[in-house]
């Protein structure tokens, strides 16, 4: 689940980029997971034998108890972070691919806690060996609306996940187009396999479920001590739930007070160069108001202070405002920025401002890290001189082209050499 905000003020910018590696590393764990468990389904292709003992092999890696602890370890560093950083933000103002990471990221463990519960956690509690025959026939003959919804909680598990991987790598300068192209076919191509392949598993368990002699050598191998289990299991999924609603709801109460407080705090005006003044609640960052405000503000890595495509140029304030954070120092310094350049989703907004924004909303992963005098330019006192030669337009006329060059030539020479001696 992961909710990365944008980076909190200066003074915690060392804690906010702790949380922020500690979800991408976690959340890179999980993916590669989550790839392997649809590869796993893919096998499912070729047949039921297969995909089971595919599954097997599946299984004694990641149960391997050292892998077991880095997987968990992973969950619950992910799931805590991706929290508390939705808790923490300024403001919820954000683009909709975040939105919908946010919302994919909440309805993973509405959607997968009873495949949860009634693999791994009834496997380690009950005893049940939780085969993969065991899961489809789970699925696709005693309860088939589970069937769809572990199905749909695979691919919001992997929709969420190549989303936060497609943050994480924008900023990345070897992230072309190109790889971007393949990185979609991957994307697609992958779920597209694990559905077809436990479709195609799941219709052969269900044929094999009307041979008796095939589900009582499958009881004997689930070694299920009693029905009774399944009414424990059932239980405990329903308390798993509850919590997963109380936990979900806590965060959401914590967001709302935070809102509600952060009004009290009074405003701040912002003039954008060019552009509109508005006034906002202070606290914001420049890059959430001008989010909040509707004006287009490029930021390639979301807000998350990676890739210095969001910077602007302070026109007025700056005396107001906090020094740059040591993070946020060394991304101007790859560009060259000027002293007046800062990042907007670094700079908090606590008083007035006037800014101008320094690239086109539209810019891409190519305008990280290019110098910041190529691409904007910079402010000079300069001294321009306009000369003219005293009835030039009639002289020309009244001479040859190669006698007009030859004069100009002259002229150029004549007044080059007394600028320079200046």
């Amino acid at each position: 689940m992961s909710t990365e905000s944008a980076v909190l003020p200066s003074e915690s910018w060392q804690v906010n980029r702790h949380m922020v590696q500690a979800r991408i590393g976690s959340g890179i764990v999980l993916m590669v997971y989550v790839t392997a468990h649809l590869l796993n389904h893919a096998v499912g292709l070729i047949s039921l034998e297969a995909v089971g003992q595919a599954g097997t092999i599946f299984k004694t890696f990641w149960r391997f108890l050292p892998v077991t602890i880095i997987l968990y370890t992973a969950l619950a560093v992910h799931v805590i972070v991706s929290l508390l950083q939705l808790v923490r933000r300024r403001s919820l103002q954000m683009p909709a691919r975040d939105w919908i990471q946010v919302i994919l990221g909440l309805a993973i463990p509405f959607l997968m806690v009873t495949h949860i519960m009634g693999t791994r956690y009834a496997s380690e509690i009950y005893g049940i060996t939780d085969s993969y025959e065991y899961v489809l026939l789970s699925t696709f003959v005693f309860s088939p609306v589970n069937g769809y919804v572990n199905a749909a909680g695979l691919i919001v598990t992997w929709i969420h996940g190549c989303i936060g991987l497609h943050l994480w790598l924008s900023s990345k300068r070897f992230y072309s187009e190109q790889v971007k192209f393949y990185g979609l076919i991957l994307a697609v191509l992958i779920p597209a396999l694990s559905l077809a392949g436990y479709l195609s598993a799941g219709r052969e368990s269900i044929a094999l479920s009307s041979d008796g002699e095939w589900m009582g050598g499958y009881y004997e191998r689930l070694t299920l001590a009693g029905d009774e289990i399944w009414g424990l299991i059932g239980a405990d999924t329903q308390s798993a739930r509850l919590a997963v609603i109380v936990v979900i709801g806590s965060v959401i109460v914590a967001r709302l007070l935070k809102s509600l407080l952060s009004r009290r705090q009074g405003f701040v005006t912002i003039n954008y160069q060019d552009g509109p003044t508005v006034t906002h609640p202070k606290g914001l960052s420049l890059l959430e108001i001008s989010q909040v405000s509707g004006i287009p503000h490029a930021s390639v890595c979301g807000g998350r202070g990676r890739c210095s495509t969001c910077r602007v140029q302070i026109i007025r304030g700056e005396e107001d405002i906090d020094a740059p954070s040591a993070m946020e120092t060394r991304v101007l310094e790859r560009v060259g920025a000027g002293g007046d350049v800062r990042l907007a989703c670094q700079l908090v907004a606590r008083k007035n401002l006037d800014v101008a924004l320094l690239l086109p909303p539209d810019a891409g992963v190519s305008a990280n890290g290019r110098p910041e005098q190529w691409s904007t330019g910079q402010e000079r006192v300069v001294t321009v001189l306009f000369a003219d030669l005293r009835d030039f337009t009639k002289t020309s006329e009244s001479r040859l082209p190669f006698d007009v060059v030859y004069l100009i030539n002259q002229f150029s020479k004549e007044m080059g050499q007394a600028v320079e001696a200046i």
